[in-house]
């Protein structure tokens, strides 16, 4: 099936890429309550940029700002307290509310991002709040009777509590007992059906990304952003991502650690740093692992589990790469040509590459976008070629880029539609790309898709046991060039194992690594990178 001209690419693994959301910055307008309106309430909630919240004294107030800080100051602007002091999520909070004797801050999905209490044992649910003379945010409450009294601070900015009216807030008491609220949902007490709430201490995730200040719900299904793929903390305490559409296993903690079992809660703690702790806070698993406040856990668009910083940043990844992907879909460095100026008549679409030379054709179904994310990835590549390796040797050097034809239309598009003449049915159904000494042909189906949909209409007839449902990101596009360099540059490697190597090198894996090849790549590149299916 193959030559020492020609290269089939082979289904394959898939490579590590960043997915996370980010919070609008503002919130729709509701009505926000009269400033004497928000100390003593049962039940009141604030919205950004909200107005001032004076305290009973005057000395002090409370804003809740356009950034999402929820903010203390003195009458005269001084900096006193703010939300971002215990939580780095606090730019994802879109309102806050003061009920059930508790604060909470939620995103504009209503996820909790940050509570003051967490622990329901902490709680009272008589707690209102209040802005102390001295500029401290409380939930507090004092209820007298005769001479006995009851209540407390049960939640102090300056983290100051205590039980009994004695400091109380502003010295406000109430001597009648006060109505309790309805329930409101919270996240971090309530486990759903059959599930558990991992760690006491921390909020309960809705979805991934997993924000800094949060933990995953045991048993609890976290589909990964591209939807791919399921992160799974699962009732024996293993942590398992799988994927999404046959529950195929991908990585599990307990290749990591035997001591799994022992697993109560997964996290990513206020430091930015992802670990699995115990039932008493040790920690049964946490990978080395750089740390950013800001960090989050997100699986990738190929299934590996990730800490990714802000920018982009990879801290850990599952599968070892930590090169942070690049943007495919950035304009690329091209110039617009007719394809049949170029001697391809039969082409819709051309583009020239500013350097390496080289020439992209395009089918009628081939898009834009795909043929300007190809020139990003070859730019990129050449760009790290070894000094014993100039770029302008592929000045010349022509790309086909096709998107599902038939066979029937492949062969009207030479030379990719023919290069696999006289090998059978084989050669236009299943052989959807090939390389050479001057061209390579691609499918843009195989860029960050699932399978081939031409190849899975008649697999059997093909000789497949099984629709492919690979799901690929540039694999192919990398591999074929891999082939061509081989004869562009005369290195002495004809294997399906070199292309596969610089898969590795470039992030998109398969196999095993051989040392001996990956000496050669060495050879070849000086640097590594990866390329983002979540921006193509």
């Amino acid at each position: 099936m193959h030559s020492h001209a020609l290269r089939l690419v082979r289904p394959m693994a898939v490579l590590a890429f960043l997915s996370w959301a980010t919070v609008p910055a503002s919130s729709q307008r509701r009505p926000v309550p009269q400033p004497a309106a928000v100390w003593g309430a049962t039940d009141v909630t604030v919205y950004r940029d909200s107005p001032k919240y004076p305290s009973l004294s005057g000395n002090h107030y409370l804003v809740y700002q356009p950034d999402g800080n929820l903010v203390v100051y003195t009458k005269s602007g001084q900096f006193v307290w703010g939300l971002n002091q215990v939580t780095p999520n606090f730019g994802a909070a879109q309102r806050i509310t003061f009920a059930n004797g508790n604060i909470l801050a939620y995103d504009a999905g209503g996820q909790v991002v940050w509570q003051a209490l967490t622990a329901p044992n902490t709680i009272d649910r008589n707690a209102r709040p209040f802005l102390t003379e001295g500029g401290v945010l409380q939930m507090f409450y004092c209820r007298t009777t005769g001479s006995a009294s009851q209540g407390g601070i049960f939640w102090a900015s300056d983290n100051k509590t205590r039980k009994g009216c004695a400091g109380a807030a502003d010295s406000v008491s109430t001597s009648q007992p006060q109505p309790i609220p309805q329930p409101i949902p919270q996240p971090v007490t309530v486990p759903p059906a059959g599930g558990k709430v991992a760690g006491a201490t921390l909020p309960g995730a809705v979805s991934l990304p997993l924000k800094a200040g949060t933990a995953l719900v045991r048993e609890k299904q976290y589909p990964s952003p591209s939807g791919n793929h399921n992160l799974i903390f699962a009732k024996d305490g293993n942590l398992i991502v799988r994927r999404a559409r046959d529950n195929a296993f991908i990585w599990g903690v307990n290749d990591q650690t035997k001591d799994y079992a022992k697993s109560d809660r997964v996290e990513m703690r206020a430091d930015g740093s992802f670990a699995i702790l115990d039932a008493s806070g040790g920690t049964v698993w946490a990978p080395p692992q750089k740390r950013d406040r800001g960090a989050v856990l997100t699986v990738s668009f190929a299934g590996a589990l990730q800490v990714v910083a802000p920018r982009g940043e990879i801290l850990w990844s599952s599968d070892g790469v930590l090169t942070a992907p690049l943007d495919v879909s950035k304009p690329a460095k091209t110039t617009a040509c007719v394809a049949k100026d170029e001697g391809a008549p039969e082409w819709d679409k051309c583009l020239k590459m500013a350097e390496p030379k080289m020439i992209l054709f395009g089918s009628k179904l081939a898009t834009s976008k795909a043929m300007n994310a190809v020139a990003n990835v070859y730019a990129e590549m050449t760009s790290r070629f070894q000094a014993g390796y100039p770029k302008n040797k592929l000045d010349g050097f022509k790309v086909y880029l096709t998107n599902g034809e038939s066979a029937a239309v492949l062969k009207t598009l030479p030379p990719a539609g023919t290069m696999w003449k006289g090998t059978g049915q084989m050669s236009s159904d299943f052989l959807r790309g090939g390389a050479s000494q001057d061209f390579l042909w691609i499918s843009e189906q195989m860029i960050c898709k699932v399978g081939v949909a031409t190849r899975n209409v008649n697999y059997r007839a093909l000789g497949m046991r099984e629709p492919d449902n690979t799901l690929r990101t540039f694999d192919q596009v990398i591999h074929e060039l891999g082939h061509s360099l081989h004869w562009r540059y005369g290195i002495a490697d004809t294997s399906e194992e070199w292309p596969q190597a610089i898969q590795r090198w470039f992030a998109a894996p398969i196999g095993t690594a051989d040392a001996a090849k990956e000496t050669l790549v060495k050879s070849l590149f000086k640097s590594q990178a990866s390329f983002s299916c979540e921006t193509y």
